[in-house]
């Protein structure tokens, strides 16, 4: 009895932290947004604009409880990861390295496509690197 107390206990608490989490990521970046365009500086509004969708997939994550075992899982890594977060991190690496036109990144971000991008990352990321079962084989 005392285990189903405590998971619907988590998930409220999960639910709160979430609603927190989509209410002061959207005002830090209306606020971000409106100071670059009052100074015409987007730098602070790309780094906020990855970490936030970022932290969404980080928090996505843990739905299923907290990591219990290190475990890292390569496919997903590799071929889910990997792609995704580069793509996402794409535009920050713009302002820094002098890289050309990535077709892929237009058209992987039409549409919301970052902000998918941005959560994928974050989910996929602790998904790669640890298991929520003790006594993980697979």
């Amino acid at each position: 009895m005392k285990l189903k107390y405590s998971k619907f206990i988590y998930y409220l608490v999960w639910m709160i932290i979430g609603w927190l989490l989509l209410r002061y990521g959207n005002v830090i970046m209306e606020y971000y947004t409106k100071e670059a365009q009052r100074r015409f500086d987007l730098d602070a509004v790309l780094w906020v604009s990855a970490l936030v969708p970022f932290i969404y997939g980080l928090h996505l994550s843990l739905l299923e409880g907290f990591p219990k075992a290190f475990k890292v899982k390569w496919p997903l890594l590799l071929l889910v990861f990997l792609p995704c977060f580069l793509l996402f991190i794409y535009p920050i690496l713009v302002m820094y390295f002098r890289i050309e036109n990535v077709k892929l990144y237009i058209f992987a971000t039409t549409r919301q496509g970052s902000m998918l991008l941005g959560i994928v990352s974050g989910f996929t990321l602790i998904r790669s690197l640890t298991t929520t079962h003790k006594n993980y084989e697979g």
